[in-house]
């Protein structure tokens, strides 16, 4: 059953807080049975969501062309804000689950937990399936054991992931962190791990709430 546009446009702004600029910018179905979620706005996207049938588009980057919104068919959702401090959906937890990581704690750079996946090839699999992310790895270690997921690649958070013991670091792109991951497996990802990952736990949550089907275009 559909859903009206003006329901989930105010959810959004709850989690989200979107600035002036931001938020419903463009305003075309009322009634949405299908969200698309993406981190970029071009004609691939366009396309791709148009083609499935998304009668909302929700856009999480700074630097959405107006050219592009011009040309949409369908309504367009934008945020700026980085997903990733909404309390309300969980994001850590959720990355956890699909990369199969048993948080057992945090620290100030992310978390930590094990993994029931054995080697990297398994862990760089899951990702694809999962997140649509074909990741960048610097492998040391031939098993997988204890894993530190970073909000970021910093090399101070890094040595303390080490220092905690952890054979296997994820974060997102930083190509300057690579050399100075020496002793643990490094997994890089492009688009940022955590970013795809809250994205999809966002759509998730959509579905649920407003009982919607949503996708990601990565």
């Amino acid at each position: 059953m559909p859903e009206n546009l003006k329901n989930i446009v105010h959810y959004l702004d709850e989690i989200l807080k979107p600035e002036k600029k931001e938020g419903l910018v463009v305003k075309k179905q009322k009634n949405i049975e299908k969200v698309a979620l993406a981190l970029n706005l071009n004609k691939k996207i366009i396309k791709q969501a148009q083609e499935k049938c998304a009668d909302l588009l929700i856009i999480f980057n700074p630097r959405v062309r107006s050219k592009y919104l011009k040309n949409l068919k369908i309504s367009a959702y934008v945020s700026e804000t980085p997903i990733t401090e909404s309390n309300e959906l969980k994001i850590e937890q959720t990355l956890a689950d699909k990369l199969g990581i048993r948080v057992k704690g945090s620290f100030e750079g992310g978390y930590y937990g094990t993994s029931n996946l054995e080697t990297i090839e398994d862990f760089k699999a899951r990702m694809h399936k999962s997140l649509g992310i074909k990741p960048k790895v610097k492998k040391k270690k031939k098993k997988i054991g204890k894993v530190a997921v970073l909000h970021n690649f910093d090399a101070e958070w890094l040595k303390k992931a080490k220092e905690m013991g952890c054979d296997t670091v994820l974060g997102g792109r930083n190509p300057h962190i690579f050399p100075k991951a020496k002793g643990v497996n490094l997994i890089s990802g492009e688009p940022k791990i955590i970013d795809a990952c809250s994205i999809i736990k966002l759509g998730e949550t959509l579905e649920k709430k407003f009982k919607i089907k949503f996708f990601f275009i990565t």
